[in-house]
């Protein structure tokens, strides 16, 4: 099962660029350097300024901090979702996901997370806060429903 437009549009209401309750993401990243194809992009860590290298390695849409500036080179039909409070709704979209996927018969398709590495690293170098901790969780759930 593929993230995608509907769930995010629960989570996130307030959103910009296209409304296609069809869009699925075959990828989730908060790293703009990563091949995202039909990706979705997180800037878990600040790093929105990255949106264009996210937009050229497959990015289709993003979640977005309010408040936070989006790129003017942002194409007008790029969807958006906006949050109040980034960390724990991407959370909160995991856990649905997580919901979601334990509930079907048999995962075929999948999103992709790439973040595990990153992830992992940061908990290393220097933060290790639960609420990276939660989001590596959730994300080695899904993987884990893959059967990969």
């Amino acid at each position: 099962m593929y993230l995608g437009y509907g769930l995010l549009s629960q989570i996130f209401p307030e959103t910009t660029g296209i409304k296609d309750p069809m869009l699925m993401f075959h990828t989730v990243t908060s790293d703009a350097d990563a091949d995202q194809p039909r990706g979705l992009f997180i800037p878990l860590w600040g790093n929105g300024d990255d949106l264009k290298k996210a937009l050229n390695n497959g990015a289709v849409a993003a979640i977005w901090e309010k408040g936070q500036q989006v790129p003017s080179y942002t194409p007008n039909h790029f969807p958006v979702f906006y949050t109040n409070n980034l960390w724990e709704d991407v959370k909160k979209m995991l856990e649905i996901h997580v919901e979601m996927v334990k509930q079907e018969k048999e995962v075929k398709q999948m999103s992709k997370f790439i973040d595990t590495g990153l992830l992992n690293e940061k908990i290393k170098t220097y933060d290790s806060s639960d609420k990276i901790k939660q989001i590596l969780e959730l994300i080695q759930t899904l993987e884990g429903l893959r059967g990969e």
